[in-house]
């Protein structure tokens, strides 16, 4: 997979059926960020989602780099950590 590919795949999973089942990515990481808050009992932000679901990833690929798929979603999260911080701009 080239770097075209990778992006083009995060854009149709961000899209696509992620966000007809989940929601928009601002309500779902909203939700998940008050899940977090009340188990961790501090606050987190659904930039603080998007960050740490790319470092979960992260984690993901120190065991197995060659795993397309955890590329292929910190680049979904990165997009939806940008639109959710800059409001889509």
């Amino acid at each position: 997979m080239n770097r075209s590919e990778c992006l083009d795949k995060a854009k149709e999973i961000v899209n696509g059926a992620r966000q007809e089942n989940y929601g928009s990515p601002e309500e779902n990481f909203a939700r998940i960020a008050a899940f977090w808050t009340l188990y961790l009992q501090r606050h987190i932000t659904p930039s603080d989602v998007a960050a740490m679901m790319c470092l979960m990833k992260l984690a993901r690929i120190q065991n197995n780099p060659k795993h397309e798929d955890s590329w292929v979603d910190i680049c979904g999260y990165a997009a939806n950590g940008v639109e959710i911080n800059t409001e889509g701009k």
